[in-house]
């Protein structure tokens, strides 16, 4: 069981070393970044959402659990907040860095890595939870979220209209249509399923390769010499996702809101974190530099979260 478990994250981990081999020899470079990132943000990834949303099974049962991932996952971040603050405070980060550094202990790439990781290794019903934790994200992201990267930072006033332009993104509609889809039980025509299905199953590839290309172009050496962004690296991923486990084993939640949200809470920083940073004209740089090192330490980190939680939970 473990060894099928390990394998199956190393074949998904695989296509990150693919994209970083790939970088290094200068078959692809950080200029495909972009134009890879729009290609999974824009077509595949919307395309896996309604998918595997629409094909969920539903019933009863289902909608409660959803009603749980979603107040669960917003109690999270606002939890976060809070319990980041605390340790921020204990090793002293530049005040005018403290909105930045918070930010990414709470908020965690569950777009990007979350979707494909979820589907790959909980199949269905992990991505059916995974994106409900999403949807929450990105509406905090662009609401309190905006207050909470201006931590410490005179008071501004944030752009709203730009804020409702990102929350109607593709994923965010491609993850309504599938829910509305789901709720109504209609079937998406044989055709549009079957040209939409092999474009939502290249995600997991596109994005790992990706993830292997930014890596391959992160200057580590220069992070690892940052002992504040090691030691928020070390909350972020090991220290918040134990915290969670604590708040949530107990309760009396669906098993799979429970460990899809022990997965989030041990997902690396949301890549989408830099470019709200360069936005609010905050620390950019800071904020780029701390996703890169969660993103590295997690390819070591996640498969041991991975093992745990399918042995803890007993799922396959």
């Amino acid at each position: 069981m473990v060894l099928f478990i390990i394998g199956k994250i190393l074949i998904i981990f695989a296509f990150v070393g693919i994209g970083f081999v790939a970088c290094k020899v200068r078959f692809l470079d950080e200029q495909s970044i972009p134009y890879l990132t729009q290609l999974m943000v824009n077509v595949t990834a919307p395309c896996m959402l309604i998918t595997s949303i629409a094909g969920s099974p539903f019933s009863g049962r289902t909608a409660w659990a959803a009603v749980q991932m979603l107040v669960g996952t917003a109690i999270f971040f606002v939890a976060g907040i809070f319990v980041a603050a605390v340790f921020l405070k204990m090793i002293a980060v530049p005040k005018e860095d403290t909105g930045v550094y918070n930010m990414l202990i709470t908020t965690q790439n569950s777009g990007f890595m979350g979707f494909p990781l979820a589907q790959g290794i909980f199949g269905e019903q992990g991505l059916f939870f995974m994106v409900l934790s999403n949807l929450v994200m990105n509406i905090y992201m662009y609401t309190a979220g905006l207050l909470q990267i201006n931590m410490g930072s005179p008071k501004k006033k944030s752009n709203w209209k730009n804020t409702v332009k990102s929350l109607l993104n593709p994923c965010s509609v491609a993850a309504a249509a599938g829910l509305v889809l789901l709720v109504a039980q209609i079937k998406l025509p044989q055709f549009i399923d079957d040209v939409i299905t092999p474009l939502g199953d290249a995600t997991i590839p596109v994005s790992m390769v990706v993830l292997g290309v930014q890596l391959a172009t992160s200057h580590l050496r220069a992070m690892l010499k940052n002992r504040k962004l090691i030691l928020v690296t070390g909350v972020t991923l090991l220290v918040w996702p134990v915290l969670t486990f604590l708040a949530v084993n107990w309760l009396p939640l669906y098993t799979y809101v429970k460990i899809i949200m022990i997965y989030v809470a041990a997902l690396p920083g949301m890549v989408m974190l830099v470019a709200l940073a360069e936005q609010e004209g905050q620390n950019a740089q800071v904020a780029a530099e701390g996703v890169a090192l969660t993103t590295f330490f997690s390819m070591i980190t996640l498969p041991v979260v991975t093992v745990l939680l399918k042995l803890y939970y007993g799922v396959s």
